[in-house]
């Protein structure tokens, strides 16, 4: 039976029509003496613009009273209309869910996909496979999303109707009409009824960007900071407008349906958002072994940097683009013998022959950033300190890593004997200072409080990964500053060749601009705070390529040019296009404030990356380059250069585990020697250093290292430690 718009009070019926459907008489409520509905006679573009305003009348309209029939009088004498029964009712309106629903997810996943990726979306940009592949993504994110919204609204539903029908306070001898007539078919359709309204502003927001700040005169100072607190910087727009307006508009909506207190309705929209955000977010995982959910929007600052960055260097478009040209030439050639050579393409060297390698060996190490150096440690001490981790972890079960069911493979351990002993180990602390020393400074002395001969030890953890099984979530990335590269101003001085245009001359070994260099400007988690030389790991078993090993991209000067001048290029071809290689086909362009390969992440602050891949980076040609650190024995060890793009092989198909120790080079710096003296405490105490999440307390474990194993004076001077006088 239709209902009132107004006071909701059951009538006959709405309408009754003579003759012709143009002749009609609107019923009047008996209750109210309103008439019962008057969207009866308003057309579709009204009812579209009273649910965007939502107007609670136009709800009660198309939730109760759409599609029920009139009285009819023909000729002075009323005509029996056939009613819809409840069951025929209640289909209709699922049958209006879907066909309401569909267009409005599409919506919603179309503005979506605008946002993350501007340049798909823009009037100008051909439509490629990787845009369409990108929007078909984002739909059925979009529709996972919103079923589990629903779902969580529903059955939050059912449980407050239930309560609320025990509660002797809340009981009523005759529900109202609006309680007589739910059924569960209503909440989907209130829920996208009501979402128009986000979708509007989200719209709006799509087609018209943030207005420009007001000059620094304009206004009191109060307006001035309140304008700032309200920048992009720091407000997320679409976040508001999606989950606080949407989730106002979305209760307004449940409201017309419910009859009950508004606190109800509140808890019940609540409840749905817990149940889409736990559903969006997954299960949790190691910062090690996850790049996944993830956001490639940047704020719409980010272009106005490209033009800052264009202002500092004069003549820049003509100078990048004629770089562009030519590092896309030696790309060619160097990916070309990169591919063929394969894991033999990575420098080898000796242990005992540091002190001995030729100007070429050491310029060929520098130019490709990445060197094992093997026998750094006796076989057998390197296969003991395996035994000692590996009954460690026996001895203490509740130690964390990952996986978090089943074996672990990647541990969250610092302390144990072993990894204190291998930090400390005199050979590995003079390989440390020899890649440290790979390092320059511009005068013939180091900066005040820098000693590229003393190292530090910094601690990391260690993994053994099992044969089978595929780790995907590890791809090519570069650690050490995110989008800081461009937006640091100090980082941006290690890059100064590069975007002058005169990449040739850009040398990643020059110390003082990492000195002072911020490679986390937003505090980013499980983010390094020192300066690492060099990435690196000892190896404690063997392993090789296809065996879970490390890939690098070894060509370091090329991928930090590529990286840096990327942002400022699109292509002109869809990014699928065989011609995608072609100079010709990329445009320079400021427009975007797209910095491909950084994004963000879910619940995560700042931005991270890079991470180069095939379908953003085409001439690096990864799937042909990252290339494999060849085989390699207990005691070995392999350094790459802090900006090398590196990841780990998706497969183990060895027969063995493949365990290795995380040693990383790191200098004396003022910086370093700050977080040496707070990483000393954290070992004292048995728990995690601080560049890592609190897990569980070491107090707990049995067997970690204290300061006694740790003898002789060069690792305790690298661990921040006493040494004893005449040492």
């Amino acid at each position: 039976m239709p209902i009132c718009t107004t006071c909701t009070a059951a009538v006959p019926f709405l309408y009754t029509v003579y003759d012709s459907k143009s002749n009609l008489r609107l019923h009047q409520c008996e209750k109210c003496h309103s008439f019962a509905d008057p969207y009866v006679e308003h057309d579709s573009f009204i009812l579209l613009l009273d649910l965007i305003l939502l107007k609670r009348d136009v709800f009660r309209h198309l939730l109760y009273n759409r599609g029920t029939n009139p009285r009819k009088y023909v000729d002075g004498v009323e005509v029996n209309v056939e009613r819809p029964t409840s069951q025929q009712r209640e289909r209709n309106r699922w049958k209006n869910v879907f066909r309401f629903g569909g267009p409005l997810i599409f919506v919603d996943a179309f503005i979506r996909w605008s946002h993350l990726h501007p340049s798909f979306s823009t009037v100008s940009a051909p439509l490629t496979d990787a845009a369409v592949i990108a929007l078909l993504k984002t739909v059925a994110g979009v529709l996972i999303e919103t079923i589990t919204f629903h779902s969580g609204v529903i059955c939050a539903c059912w449980a407050v109707q239930s309560l609320l029908d025990r509660l002797p306070f809340t009981r009523h001898d005759k529900p109202s009409a609006i309680r007589q007539e739910f059924r569960f078919s209503l909440i989907p359709l209130t829920l996208f009824y009501s979402s128009l309204t986000k979708l509007f502003l989200l719209f709006l927001l799509t087609i018209w960007r943030p207005s420009t700040e007001p000059t620094r005169s304009s206004g009191s100072l109060a307006a001035r900071l309140g304008w700032q607190q309200l920048s992009d910087e720091d407000v997320d727009r679409e976040w508001v407008v999606r989950n606080v307006l949407g989730g106002m508009s979305a209760g307004f909506g449940l409201r017309v349906i419910l009859d009950s207190h508004p606190i109800f309705t509140t808890l019940i929209i609540a409840a749905g958002w817990v149940v889409k955000t736990a559903a969006s977010r997954g299960p949790p995982s190691s910062s090690f072994c996850t790049m996944s959910n993830t956001d490639t929007q940047l704020p719409p600052r980010f272009a106005d940097l490209k033009r800052e960055i264009a202002s500092a260097n004069p003549n820049f478009e003509q100078n990048l683009t004629r770089a562009w040209g030519e590092l896309l030439v030696e790309l060619e050639k160097a990916t070309s013998d990169i591919a063929a050579q394969g894991s033999s393409y990575i420098p080898q060297v000796h242990f005992a022959d540091l002190d001995k390698l030729t100007a070429e060996q050491i310029a060929d190490i520098k130019r490709k950033g990445t060197v094992v150096i093997r026998d750094v440690v006796d076989d057998d001490k390197a296969r003991g300190w395996k035994t000692s981790l590996e009954e460690f972890v026996k001895a203490n079960p509740q130690v964390e890593g990952w996986p978090e069911t089943g074996a672990k493979q990647f541990f969250q351990l610092y302390w144990t004997k072993a990894q204190i002993e291998a930090r400390a180990h005199p050979n590995m602390l003079k390989s440390i200072a020899w890649l440290n020393n790979l390092y320059h400074t511009n005068g013939s002395s180091p900066p005040e409080g820098v000693d590229l001969s003393t190292p530090l030890a910094y601690a990391d953890r260690f993994r053994i990964r099992n044969p089978g099984g595929v780790w995907d979530r590890h791809p090519p990335h570069v650690d050490g500053g995110s989008i800081e590269r461009w937006e640091d101003e100090k980082l941006r001085v290690c890059f100064a060749d590069i975007l002058s245009g005169a990449w040739r001359n850009h040398d990643p070994y020059a110390l003082e601009p990492r000195l002072e260099a911020r490679t986390s400007l937003y505090n980013r988690p499980n983010q390094s705070s020192v300066f690492r030389t060099f990435q690196g790991w000892l190896a404690i078993s063997k392993t090789g390529p296809h065996q879970g090993t490390l890939k690098v991209f070894p060509s370091l000067i090329l991928s930090n040019a590529y990286i840096i001048m990327r942002p400022f290029f699109r292509p002109i071809v869809p990014l699928g296009s065989p011609d995608i290689l072609a100079a010709k086909n990329w445009v320079f362009d400021l427009s975007s404030s797209e910095f491909p390969g950084i994004f963000t992440r879910a619940g995560d602050k700042g931005f991270h990356g890079p991470r180069p891949s095939d379908e953003l980076h085409p001439h690096l040609l990864l799937n042909q380059t990252m290339t494999s650190i060849p085989d390699v024995n207990p005691g070995d060890t392999v350094f790459w250069h802090c900006d090398v793009v590196h990841a780990v092989e998706e497969e183990h198909t060895g027969a063995e585990d493949s365990a290795v120790m995380y040693i990383p080079a790191v200098p004396l710096t003022p910086v370093n020697a700050s977080y040496i003296e707070k990483q000393r405490v954290s070992f004292a105490a048995g728990i995690p250093p601080p560049d890592y999440p609190v897990a569980t307390t070491g107090v707990d474990f049995v067997g970690l290292a204290t300061e006694a194993d740790i003898v002789e004076s060069e690792g305790r001077r690298a661990m921040g430690l006493p040494i004893a006088l005449g040492a």
